[in-house]
């Protein structure tokens, strides 16, 4: 009775299991034998995507700091305009951490509202940090 139970379920698993197997190879078979032209865009398209993916690391989260220490970004003042908060943060970043940071002040609303403070740039620490805590503080102080 018990044994009779247990065929059953395992005959039911075992079909399931198929129809999944069956249908993953018909999807891995499309895949693979597609033709030579085909691939070659599949190809060109995983290319394009690795380096989009790789470049977006190299500006945004790779290490932005200059010297490996930790540094301070000093006396951001309501006063300064965009072009001497630049000046201060290329003092301490690399070039490609500086880009990346350019390009996120740029496309946020930060121009129009400098606040004050002291912004600490770890080791280890990309653009999107440092720009993260700088825009924080610019919305905490609106």
């Amino acid at each position: 009775m018990i044994a009779d139970v247990l065929r059953q379920k395992l005959q039911k698993y075992i079909f399931v299991l198929t129809i999944i197997n069956s249908n993953f190879a018909a999807v891995s078979n499309k895949v693979i034998w597609i033709s030579k032209p085909q691939r070659k865009y599949l190809y060109a398209t995983l290319g394009c995507v690795i380096v989009a993916v790789a470049l977006v690391y190299y500006y945004f989260f790779s290490s932005m700091n200059a010297t490996g220490k930790t540094q301070y970004i000093y006396s951001i003042d309501t006063d300064d305009n965009i072009d001497s908060v630049y000046n201060k943060v290329k003092a301490v970043s690399n070039d490609h951490g500086f880009i990346g940071c350019c390009t996120l002040v740029r496309h946020s609303s930060y121009k129009d509202h400098i606040r004050t403070g002291r912004y600490a740039l770890k080791s280890g620490e990309g653009a999107l940090k440092l720009c993260s805590a700088i825009l924080k503080m610019a919305c905490k102080s609106r």
